[in-house]
């Protein structure tokens, strides 16, 4: 199957849960790569994708290479490899990775000298993911060769059935020269636009976080409390007690404050408005005791007065209150 691109672009918009394909025309097959790491290339963000392990792996381990493995019966024989017979006109070959890195005890059993690095081994493409050019990439790859006993050919009647290394080859490419700066030209901006949008959502976020803490701050001034009104009193004067008499001599006032349960506490701190209401008697009343220079109240009188409807209003507010 053709998947994927020749290598020369990687498609646009690149995640790092994708698959890059390339196809290689020498193994009529192409080639899936998988992100790595973050890389940088000439001060370029980079990703790098990297063959993975699976690439050469036997059908038990990657059962999408069961119509690649030309030894069904024996499929750790090709853990490791692909045969490039069915793709080159029959030739004993073979593709892995170089000194038989990933590949499978089968295979690296018969040769000695093996030392895999993936440092030095693996093949890999970093690539600028928004536009998916390929900044700097290398293809390491062996070519082995398949021996099998063959009674027709001198000296090969008795050879061990071995995959042998025959060369391994890297070939590695990366932007320079004028191309470098092409690239710079049209990445840079991108990287600004993705970089400011960033930072303008910080900046939203504390943004919208400053505020909020504000308002919590200042939720007293922007919403107060309502404020209660004062309660309504109404006592019976002539359930107060002498000690509560005697402290008021006044003949036609008593102080609201000091009778608000109706008995006389004397608690002068249970009213907290500023000039308590007024409790009078009628104005004819009041005469008589002028006249006669006797004192009549509603604290003193021995019999019970007319006690008139006042109102009285709280310093500062609208409110009236009827009061007796």
């Amino acid at each position: 199957m053709y998947n994927g691109t020749d290598g020369t672009t990687m498609g646009s918009f690149l995640t790092k849960e994708d698959t890059l394909y390339v196809f290689n025309g020498d193994a009529c097959r192409s080639l899936n790569a998988k992100y790595k790491e973050l890389s940088n290339v000439k001060g370029i963000p980079a990703w790098r994708f990297i063959l993975p392990a699976s690439m050469f792996a036997s059908p038990t381990k990657n059962p999408a290479n069961k119509c690649f493995c030309q030894t069904p019966d024996d499929p750790d024989m090709c853990d490791g490899i692909f045969d490039l017979g069915p793709c080159q006109m029959g030739a004993p070959l073979a593709f892995s990775f170089p000194h038989f890195m990933h590949a499978g005890p089968k295979i690296t059993a018969n040769v000695e000298g093996m030392n895999p690095d993936v440092e030095k081994h693996e093949s890999f493409f970093d690539v600028e993911p928004t536009i998916g050019a390929p900044m700097r990439a290398a293809g390491r790859l062996q070519v082995n060769v398949l021996m099998k006993p063959n009674r027709l050919l001198a000296g090969f009647g008795g050879v061990r059935e071995a995959v042998v290394p025959f060369v391994w080859i890297e070939e590695s490419a990366e932007v320079a020269g004028q191309f470098e700066w092409m690239l710079k030209g049209a990445i840079f901006p991108m990287l600004a636009i993705d970089y400011g949008s960033f930072f303008a959502m910080l900046g939203g976020m504390g943004l919208l976080g400053y505020t909020g803490v504000y308002a919590f701050n200042r939720r007293k001034i922007l919403n107060p409390p309502k404020q209660e009104k004062p309660p309504v009193v109404t006592a019976d004067p002539y359930q107060m007690d002498t000690q509560t008499k005697n402290m008021y001599p006044n003949p036609y006032t008593v102080s609201g404050r000091i009778v608000e349960n109706g008995k006389g506490t004397g608690n002068e701190s249970a009213w907290t408005g500023a000039d308590p209401p007024v409790y009078s008697i009628s104005q004819q009343q009041y005469n008589q005791s002028q006249n006669s220079g006797t004192q009549t109240s509603p604290i003193n009188a021995n019999t019970n007065p007319k006690l008139q409807r006042v109102t009285w209003s709280p310093p500062g507010s609208a409110e009236a209150y009827p009061m007796e």
